[in-house]
């Protein structure tokens, strides 16, 4: 039951992975001032949170539960989102690999949604879709690579 709803998760996340994929040039007015790339984030959302926090790209869009330490690792937002955006005239891309490895895959996928970052797929979270895809269609899912 919890791994079906994970799987609906992203699914509704990502989009079927049967949909075209649109190769998208970003200009520089979409991409602001200030551009932070970030890969590999496999699941880890409060890293990928303290990171963003600790760079200076995101902002509370309203009173918030943390400290002004930027030291501190653990940001403690409310929600997925945690009530953060991207400052104006900056912008986050995410390069690949959101899904695996780590405890929040389907968390970090939300989080980059509603904040607005750019991102493109990589081969865990196109691995992803498939595997979502092939489960679907009632495939064989032994040997899976991920």
């Amino acid at each position: 039951m919890i791994f079906q709803a994970f799987v609906s998760i992203l699914t509704w996340l990502f989009g079927n992975s049967s949909q075209n994929v649109l190769h998208l040039s970003l200009s520089s007015e979409q991409l602001g001032d200030q551009t932070l790339i970030i890969g590999d984030v496999h699941g880890c959302l409060d890293e990928l949170k303290a990171l963003l926090h600790l760079s200076g790209f995101v902002e509370p869009t309203c009173q918030s539960s943390h400290s002004d330490d930027k030291t501190n690792s653990e940001v403690k937002y409310g929600g997925e989102s945690g009530n953060l955006r991207i400052k104006d005239k900056h912008s986050v891309v995410l390069v690949g690999d959101l899904v695996n490895k780590g405890p929040k895959s389907a968390e970090v996928v939300q989080f980059a949604r509603e904040i607005g970052a750019w991102s493109v797929l990589g081969n865990h979270d196109e691995a992803l879709l498939e595997y979502i895809a092939l489960r679907e269609r009632g495939g064989i899912l032994d040997g899976c690579k991920y």
